[in-house]
């Protein structure tokens, strides 16, 4: 009678409740992806619920361009509205002339108006991205308009109405369902960053003392790179975001220049200790270098932690001390004339590596600066 039956107590029934924790905690990890679904479906309940009301002739355009207007964040949002809108205006307007200047019943006149339409706004669309959907929406109009019953000016006004219904959909679900804001990606950003600078500090302090391969090393710096680059983006959405009046998050290009330059110092860095320190200096140098690099490291590990939690850092006691341990060191090696007998190429990289680490203490101190204006900003806004 209890064969069919899942007792209370049966121990397979016992492991559903950490199953579905576990499985929530692994949800956890996703929010902005989770974020970012919630706001794409409740741009297309939207959409559909405004066309049903309106009932526009092809509203199914309102849909599409209200989930493309959903990015990431706010910023990113008001960049593809201003750009799919902008591209509409001028697309539509382009041809609806065309059309109502070119004869075209014949499939001669017909490809020939499709050359006058498609070339200008192609060309347009290459040379600003404002002009990207134009082509699109010049052809959407020349193949889907080849019925007599709608003028081309209508069809026009229809398309634009359709795409600045979705525009203002998507820019309301941005600001309204889960919104997220270019200046938290930006701080993230920054923080990986920081941390990608701590290690590449560690790597290059063994450099100095022994041969290390070089193609790990290159592809660190490819990584950065990469991540400053898409840096550049997000600073570019989070700058629009403030001059939309939507957000009083805190400019982000003092703090952006200052995580560029220190790049450069590590790179220049980098180069001065492709190879080991001759003999000559490291034993000078070892130290006080490896005092530096640990220093800058704990104070790029402590910047990582703090933007994203909104807290100011202090410059670690340590830092000044180590420069100048540093700086004293290569004033020794000068006083006792020990680089004379080197190569060339071995002081001048000595020589780039002195310069290089003054570059880096007066960045570093820039860039906390920077970073606390950053942080109290964006508490005070």
């Amino acid at each position: 009678m209890t064969s069919g039956c899942i007792g209370l107590n049966n121990p397979s029934s016992m492991g559903y409740y950490p199953l579905v924790m576990t499985s929530f905690a692994a949800l956890t990890q996703y929010r902005p992806q989770l974020r970012q679904c919630v706001r794409v479906t409740a741009a297309a309940l939207v959409a559909y619920a405004v066309n049903l009301y309106f009932e526009f002739q092809q509203g199914y355009w309102i849909a599409f361009t209200a989930i493309i207007i959903v990015q990431a964040n706010l910023g990113g949002s008001l960049r593809a509205a201003f750009e799919r809108m902008t591209g509409t205006l001028a697309g539509a307007a382009y041809g609806a002339l065309v059309i109502t200047l070119m004869p075209h019943e014949t499939q001669p006149l017909f490809a020939l108006t499709v050359i006058l339409g498609l070339a200008p706004a192609g060309f347009a669309a290459a040379v600003s991205p404002m002009f990207r959907i134009a082509p699109i929406t010049v052809a959407i109009m020349l193949f889907g308009n080849l019925a007599p019953d709608m003028p081309p000016v209508v069809f026009a006004e229809h398309r634009v109405a359709e795409i600045g219904m979705g525009c203002l959909i998507g820019l309301a679900m941005s600001v309204l369902v889960a919104p997220s804001r270019a200046h938290g990606v930006l701080a993230a950003g920054i923080a990986g960053i920081l941390k990608q600078y701590a290690d590449l500090l560690s790597i290059q302090a063994g450099m100095a003392v022994r041969a290390t391969e070089q193609a790990p090393v290159d592809e660190r710096h490819a990584a950065i790179r990469n991540a400053i680059s898409r840096l550049d983006v997000t600073g570019d959405e989070a700058r629009r975001e403030r001059k939309s009046r939507l957000t009083g998050d805190p400019d982000p290009e003092p703090l952006l220049r200052m995580v560029r330059r220190i790049r450069n110092d590590l790179v220049m860095i980098g180069r001065a200790v492709m190879r080991p320190l001759p003999d000559a200096a490291q034993s000078s140098l070892r130290e006080p270098f490896s005092r530096v690099t640990a220093a800058a490291g704990e104070l790029f590990t402590a910047l990582a932690a703090a933007l994203p939690g909104r807290k100011t850092v202090a410059m670690p006691p340590g830092l000044d001390a180590s420069f100048e341990a540093f700086a004293a060191a290569m004033s020794a090696l000068h006083q006792r004339h020990a680089l004379n007998a080197l190569p060339e190429s071995d002081t001048g990289r000595i020589f780039t590596l002195g310069f290089a680490l003054e570059q880096l203490r007066q960045n570093l101190n820039d860039l906390v600066a920077r970073a606390n204006e950053f942080i109290k900003d964006d508490a005070n806004g």
